[in-house]
């Protein structure tokens, strides 16, 4: 049996396989997976039957979504190396001890809270794939002023739409980051050149959107933006060269 996974979710289960560092190669059935606002399951049951993980905690606020999950779990024979809970994001994932935890689909602000609430996320070697629909920069800052670096992001076209992933890990060290990086995001992967394009450029409306409404010329937001949309035409311009 097989689960489609949209391109986002593709990206964030190829997130979990990816090695921190590119010498140290992930053990096959390695990871405790936490899927948060799981859904139906589609992302653990995957990483499940790809052997990625040996056991999943597939957690979701809703009761709909959660017991379409544990029928597709046990439609698929996964029913005794995963777990549903009905929970408040990361309520109660704690003492199945996961490596690996996956937030996505939610708002920026929605994912800070969720986080803030779990300080055993704290821990060297856990490592968080976060999707955020909104606000990437709120979710980079918080990462960085709690100890963790980013250490990789990715992007993914749906139709039209671009999607931001992050995979961070726990260092215990803050991070100075920077506006630009947080609002903008890198890439380093030639295959999310075209959605990077895509992401680029929603922020970059979104930025214009922003300056019109500044009314004083001298203003410092308006220099703000300005200084914005200008490192994104760089970014834009990086692009267009390869």
């Amino acid at each position: 049996m097989t689960f489609s996974l949209t391109p986002r979710l593709r990206l964030a289960a190829s997130l979990v396989e990816t090695p921190i560092d590119d010498a140290t190669c992930r053990q096959a059935g390695s990871v405790i997976l936490a899927d948060v606002g799981c859904d139906h399951a589609y992302l653990a049951a995957d990483l499940l039957l790809r052997g990625i993980a040996s056991f999943a905690v597939c957690s979701d606020l809703r009761q709909g979504p959660l017991a379409s999950a544990a029928q597709n779990l046990a439609a698929a024979g996964l029913a005794e190396r995963a777990v549903t809970l009905l929970t408040d994001g990361l309520d109660s994932v704690a003492p199945y001890h996961p490596t690996d935890i996956v937030i996505c689909g939610m708002g920026g602000e929605t994912i800070c809270y969720i986080l803030q609430k779990a300080p055993f996320l704290k821990t060297e070697g856990l490592r968080l794939v976060l999707q955020p629909m909104t606000d990437a920069d709120t979710v980079c800052f918080w990462l960085w002023n709690n100890g963790f670096e980013i250490v990789k992001e990715r992007y993914a076209l749906e139709g039209v739409k671009p999607y931001r992933l992050l995979l961070a890990v726990y260092r215990g060290v803050n991070a100075d980051g920077k506006v630009a990086d947080a609002l903008c995001g890198r890439c380093c992967d030639p295959s999310d050149y075209k959605a990077y394009a895509a992401y680029l450029e929603k922020q970059r409306r979104c930025l214009q959107k922003q300056l019109l409404g500044c009314r004083d010329p001298d203003s410092t937001d308006k220099k703000r933006l300005t200084a914005l949309l200008a490192g994104i035409a760089a970014r834009l311009d990086g692009l267009n060269q390869h």
